[in-house]
């Protein structure tokens, strides 16, 4: 005779392993609206190559932190 909390081994089913798995969404083609968000995304990136070298900032964390040395 079986004692009531004793796990006796079938108790996860097929099912149950099934319904605990990721579901694997099929892969699709880029959209429109996709691929005019990747052609923003390049310009900007071209735009700040061409400002590359032209820029220095001359911060003192220090200083912001308010520390004066």
């Amino acid at each position: 005779m079986a004692a009531r909390d004793v796990y006796d081994g079938d108790m996860a089913s097929e099912t149950t392993v099934k319904a605990n798995e990721p579901e694997v969404k099929p892969r699709h083609a880029p959209s429109v609206l996709e691929a005019h968000d990747a052609m923003l995304r390049h310009r900007a990136f071209e735009r700040l190559r061409a400002l590359k070298g032209k820029i220095h900032l001359d911060i003192d964390i220090d200083e912001l932190r308010g520390r004066n040395r």
